[in-house]
């Protein structure tokens, strides 16, 4: 039985806890004393780990601040949070060490938890990146940019890199850690890097060195999908309420010749009757993915695991991102000629052609049926089990 500590400090979401629980109840079943460190500890949080025998501690975290421009790559992620000030980053990092201190963890696991990474980079224990591409950068210097595409990219990140390391210099000399490296990727280098999501869609394209865990999606929460009558194609769609293709989306739907069934978390019922019509049913109540994507002729989705799960069961998507991580993954995708995106912004976006031409397009359904039979049998529950077997072996 070792003890083993779980670090998670930033993104938004459920999706991070659940991730976070399922690998804890792994742990703990393979015989260990976990603890978690996470950056709030209300209620809500609290319940998601009833009934698990697990220690919930309190994690330092920083705050958000608004960067001027698009993200060129991590670095500019850290700056966006707390990596921009020494003192308040010094004050992070010693607490985090307080927090080792007090656990001292055989190992440790770091969901997009950098500043954990960094201040635990002396420690003697097996330490481990985990989570979605998007936090979890290549070992490379300078780190690479996001967005490969955009001229100068490139250097403006390594400018933003150069930045986070003068801020970084006095704050891991206040908390007695070593400041030599060659760059960012010196500091957060662990034994080991798993990232959950496939190969073919990681945020940064294909790296050397990690175990790619597939994507994180459950397929059995929520009901069984009741469509709309008829026999014209399926359309599953998984929208957010604060998307900006979403008005497009209940103008043009109507007008596609398809069933649609649209899940849109927090919505209210006056909302979702007055969008649906004959052929489009908008609902707030989860969709249980399993038969979903069994029987959707094509998904809607912004992006993110979705677009994995989507796939892995052979079904084409049209992929809405809103966000840079969505579109990263939209691109991803999109090279691999199993999607389509949207070259048009919305409202200006004829969403009912592009919804038409995705389910009229054969070679992006052949791709994505070629990406299912590559990744036959895929369970995405297996991921964690992946990494626990990695940390028992490790610790022996």
């Amino acid at each position: 039985m070792a003890r083993v500590l779980l670090c998670w400090e930033l993104g938004e979401g459920w999706s991070y806890l659940l991730s976070l629980r399922s690998l804890a109840e792994r742990l703990v079943g393979s015989g260990h004393r976990v603890s978690l460190a996470l950056p709030t500890l209300d209620d809500a949080v609290r319940a998601r780990f009833d009934g698990l025998s697990v220690r919930l501690l309190q994690g330092p975290s920083a705050g958000v601040r608004p960067l001027e421009r698009t993200p060129t790559g991590y670095a500019d992620l850290l700056l966006q949070h707390g990596f921009a000030e020494a003192d308040a980053l010094g004050s992070r990092l010693e607490a985090w060490q307080r927090i080792f201190a007090e656990v001292r963890p055989e190992a440790l696991v770091f969901n997009a938890a950098p500043t954990a990474q960094i201040a635990s980079r002396d420690l003697e224990s097996y330490r481990v990146a985990y989570g979605v591409g998007y936090w979890v950068p290549p070992d490379s210097a300078p780190l690479p940019p996001l967005r490969t595409w955009v001229d100068g990219e490139g250097e403006r990140a390594a400018a933003s890199e150069a930045r986070v390391l003068d801020v970084l210099r006095p704050s891991l000399a206040r908390a007695g850690l070593r400041t030599g490296g060659a760059g960012l990727a010196d500091l957060l280098r662990v034994h080991r890097t798993f990232v959950r999501s496939f190969q073919e869609l990681d945020h940064y394209g294909q790296r050397a060195g990690a175990t790619y865990l597939g994507a994180d999606f459950a397929l059995d929460h929520g009901v069984h999908p009741s469509w709309p009558g008829g026999s014209a194609p399926r359309i599953f769609g998984y929208l957010k309420r604060d998307s900006p293709f979403l008005s497009t989306l209940v103008r043009d739907l109507p007008r596609v010749n398809a069933r649609v069934i649209a899940c849109v978390p927090g919505t209210s019922e006056v909302q979702r009757q007055r969008w649906s019509t004959q052929n489009v049913r908008f609902t707030a109540e989860p969709q249980r993915l399993r038969g979903a994507l069994a029987e959707a002729d094509l998904v809607l989705t912004h992006g993110a695991a979705m677009v994995g799960a989507c796939l892995v069961h052979g079904v084409p998507a049209v992929v809405l991102p809103a966000t840079l991580e969505q579109l990263l993954t939209a691109r991803r995708a999109r090279a691999i000629r199993a999607v389509r995106v949207p070259r048009q912004a919305p409202p200006a976006l004829d969403g009912a052609a592009l919804v038409a031409d995705a389910l009229a397009d054969e070679e992006i359904r052949r791709n994505a049926q070629a990406f299912a039979a590559h990744y036959a049998g895929y369970d995405p529950s297996t991921g964690e089990a992946t990494l626990t077997e990695a940390i028992d072996r490790a610790l022996g």
